[in-house]
């Protein structure tokens, strides 16, 4: 990849490309090459019907990061914007598509945001992920955000991590600190634990 392209490259995992497929907003592509038909990687449109202004949110949540800068936009305008989303849904005003929309488009422009302020090298280091019966990411990423301006570095194994994975990556990895995220995206962000206690915690459960 080149690093000039690299902080507007967001990675998917498979079940955000199954929702692509799905969902009638957006329209997903596999890029091939070659007699072989060799898969290169995927481009994802969205917008294209644009019923609920997915378009016009994009381009709201990112003049408000560059209005505020990161860690203001993930306290300030994404923490109380999905609390509200999840309120929303719980009382039946949002479907879940709208809600899976509106947190694929914040993941989006903070993947985006946090690889270019990601540097190499830095302190702590700071592995993220959650329990295996936890699958919200938004809040992973929402903890990356507010740490990696202070120069930490931040890695993330995304959700549903199983504790003996969790353990064998931390210490593998020679990091710092390890963050668990333990509730829903408008939940508690983050517990951070340094590494020995949380060695211990797992060994103990």
């Amino acid at each position: 990849r080149d690093q000039h392209n690299l902080p507007f490259i967001t990675p998917w995992e498979r079940p955000q490309h199954e929702g692509a497929i799905r969902f009638p907003d957006f329209r997903h592509f596999i890029v091939e090459a070659g007699e072989s038909h060799e898969r290169l990687g995927f481009v994802i449109l969205q917008g294209c019907r644009n019923p609920h202004r997915s378009v016009e949110l994009n381009a709201a949540l990112r003049q408000a990061l560059m209005k505020q800068g990161l860690q203001r936009f993930v306290a300030d305008t994404v923490a109380p914007l999905a609390a509200a989303v999840g309120e929303a849904w719980m009382r039946g005003e949002v479907e879940v598509p709208e809600e899976h929309l509106f947190t694929e488009q914040v993941q989006n422009v903070l993947r985006s945001a946090i690889g270019a302020h990601a540097t190499l090298g830095g302190r702590p280091r700071v592995l993220l992920t959650t329990f295996p019966e936890e699958d919200h990411v938004l809040g992973l990423l929402m903890a990356e955000a507010m740490l990696v301006p202070e120069g930490a570095a931040c890695l993330s194994l995304g959700t549903r991590t199983p504790l003996a994975d969790i353990r064998s990556a931390a210490v593998g990895g020679d990091f710092d600190i390890v963050g668990l995220h333990l509730g829903a995206a408008d939940g508690p962000a983050l517990t951070l634990l340094p590494l020995p206690y949380a060695l211990a915690q797992e060994a103990a459960a």
